[in-house]
């Protein structure tokens, strides 16, 4: 069952991507790829583009949820590959969760919820 996830996310320069780390799954510098690092950019603007700079400068919060929470960016699965999975965004845009997204939740659902907090 898909239980609801928050992390803290923080801008890792040289990478050129938001990352989270997990002690609970020993994860440490897991990376937001394939679009998941634009659809994260875009939801901080779309708070603000001050809400985006002291993002990067400080880091996040983000809360991923099967169950609707409030002011949440909506996805829907596409299709599972490579051991993740392909989400499409309400603003049409397309994200790829990774293999450690399923290892923590379990599997993944049809509909995800993303929040955004600094």
């Amino acid at each position: 069952m898909f239980l609801t996830k928050t992390m803290r996310v923080i801008w890792k320069h040289r990478m050129r991507s938001w990352v989270f780390n997990s002690k609970t799954y020993d994860i440490r510098d897991e990376p937001f790829i394939l679009g998941m690092t634009q659809r994260l950019n875009e939801m901080l603007k779309g708070i603000s583009l001050t809400a985006h700079q002291t993002a990067v400068n400080e880091g996040f919060k983000l809360t991923i949820s099967a169950a609707r929470i409030p002011d949440a960016f909506k996805a829907t699965l596409i299709k599972e590959e490579a051991d993740g999975a392909w989400y499409r965004f309400e603003n049409g845009e397309k994200g790829w969760l990774g293999p450690v997204m399923e290892i923590m939740f379990k599997s993944l659902p049809i509909v995800l919820y993303f929040g955004v907090e600094l």
